[in-house]
């Protein structure tokens, strides 16, 4: 539903993590993993972990810098434990949905998580439209990369849902023109896309 999210993974170390989030992602239907260079190779057991999201695993794209794995999105979501200096805005998992919707239905979000052992840096959260923190034990707050890619993305269908639901029970505040770009975004995204692979106009 609306512009497909996508993830970008930030230099993971860890094959395993690679399986977990191909699953993940595929469990909610997001067909677009991105990774930044400096980024491990999958292995036997991140094959054992994708679980059926194999061929989301293989097609996982790879870029050279984060600024280039962030170049086609419209609102770039970074994920952090820990609150930094930056001046960005600073999102709770409970806001999110919230924050989505006033982006509106045709706007690309990419997720970012950071590396295992140390997240993201300052500087690349300042890349970031947005830092989403997640509410865990402040004796503990790191979560592993695939987990916290689970409550991002329930966050996201969330919205997807209160959507539904409104619609539902006839509390619908949006148009039909705006129900008209957020149902069809994706299939004008895949026909520009044609066109542009067809004609090649660049």
């Amino acid at each position: 539903m609306g512009g497909d999210p996508a993830i970008v993974l930030v230099a993971p170390r860890v094959p395993g993590n690679l399986g977990s989030t191909a699953r993940a992602a595929k469990n909610f239907g997001v067909g677009d993993v991105r990774l930044v260079e400096p980024a491990c190779e999958p292995d036997e057991e991140a094959l054992r972990l994708a679980s059926g999201a194999d061929d989301l695993l293989g097609a996982m794209r790879r870029f050279p810098s984060l600024v280039d794995a962030l170049a086609d999105f419209d609102a770039v979501i970074a994920t952090s434990s820990l609150r930094g200096r930056t001046e960005r805005r600073w999102l709770t998992l409970g806001e999110l949905p919230d924050y989505l919707a006033a982006l509106g239905p045709a706007a690309r979000v990419a997720y970012v998580f950071g590396r295992e052992r140390s997240g993201l840096t300052e500087e690349e959260r300042s890349r970031a439209s947005a830092t989403l923190t997640l509410p865990t034990s402040p004796s503990f707050p790191t979560m592993n990369l695939s987990h916290a890619l689970v409550a991002v993305l329930a966050a996201y269908h969330v919205w997807c849902w209160r959507l539904v639901k409104a619609f539902a029970a006839a509390r619908n505040t949006k148009s039909e023109r705006w129900y008209r770009w957020f149902n069809e975004f994706p299939t004008l995204v895949l026909v520009a896309t044609v066109l542009l692979v067809v004609f090649k106009p660049f």
